[in-house]
């Protein structure tokens, strides 16, 4: 069996009958491009980002960070008017000032899941984050 054409019917929509071949070809039809079959994609649809505007003051976590502490951060940048981003920013540099001139000193006490660090106490104490207290009563 020969091989066909795939394109033959793009290239000739309609087959002329011996009666239509004398008469003149309309310039209204117009030949079928391959890419013509092709459907275009739909244009995908713009988010509607009102509600991450709205909340985006809320959508911070600190993980690891005792709840007192996350309220205190958030009390100074109300009271300074910035960010609360700012705030942690300006605490992180500071923090890193003083381990490099060696006037904070970390301590690692390795754990099997995660390595944590905590800070000394007056007396040298390392000062342990709050346990919390799980609910038992399933």
């Amino acid at each position: 069996m020969p091989r066909r054409d795939a394109f033959t019917d793009l290239r000739d929509p309609l087959p002329l009958t011996d009666g239509e071949e004398n008469k003149p070809q309309d310039s209204t039809i117009l030949m079928r491009q391959p890419l013509d079959l092709i459907p275009i994609a739909d244009l995908k649809k713009k988010r509607l980002r009102k509600w991450e505007q709205i909340h985006r003051f809320e959508t911070v976590t600190y993980r690891g960070i005792p709840r007192q502490v996350v309220e205190q951060i958030v009390e100074i940048a109300q009271r300074l008017s910035v960010p609360r981003d700012e705030v942690v920013r300006a605490f992180l540099e500071y923090g890193v000032k003083l381990y490099r001139t060696e006037k904070l000193s970390l301590f690692a006490y390795p754990k099997a899941q995660r390595m944590t660090l905590f800070p000394e106490g007056g007396q040298g104490i390392p000062v342990l984050p709050s346990q919390k207290i799980k609910d038992q009563n399933w």
